[in-house]
């Protein structure tokens, strides 16, 4: 049996109400989307959909902490099943403090498919001037980055994505 996972992360974006005067995700033209939702526009009309191809959770980004959620503590969390907000005392990010750091070097959703010999991949492509930071000490990647490169896994540059591999 041959089966895929798409984990589709959008940092930052809610489910908002179901009015396209609100909430332009509730009238945006995304028909595969759509179509893996059985239809259902994303809003928080609906606390969760789940059917044969695709299951949508919204989730509470403060994780039950305190204070405004960051990307780095949160995508941590979802990347690790851990509640790493609550393990630090507190949100944390954008980018990867040391703790944070060291969670996603440890074990993560790319590591666990890849020790289960799944194929994994991040699809996503990263301009060469982002390399090129992070080389010279000017940039830390981002957690999600930083998780994929952790498990072994290449990031894709902007000449992958022109040639449909990323």
């Amino acid at each position: 049996m041959n089966t895929h996972l798409l984990f589709l992360f959008l940092d930052g974006v809610g489910l908002g109400t179901p009015d396209p005067a609100y909430n332009p995700w509730a009238s945006a033209s995304m028909p595969h989307l759509r179509a893996l939702l059985g239809g259902i526009p994303l809003s928080n009309a609906h606390s969760r959909v789940e059917n044969s191809r695709a299951t949508l959770r919204p989730l509470d980004a403060t994780l039950g902490i305190p204070g405004r959620p960051q990307s780095a503590s949160g995508q941590a969390a979802i990347l690790t099943g851990r509640n790493i907000p609550y393990l630090l005392g507190g949100h944390y990010g954008p980018r990867p403090n040391s703790p944070i750091a060291a969670a996603l070097r440890r074990d993560t959703l790319f590591h666990r498919f890849r020790q289960a010999g799944l194929e994994a991949d991040l699809c996503n492509a990263y301009p060469a001037p982002y390399f090129e930071a992070i080389q010279r000490g000017k940039r830390i990647p981002g957690a999600i980055a930083m998780a994929a490169r952790a498990a072994g896994l290449p990031l894709h540059t902007r000449t992958d994505l022109l040639h449909g591999q990323a």
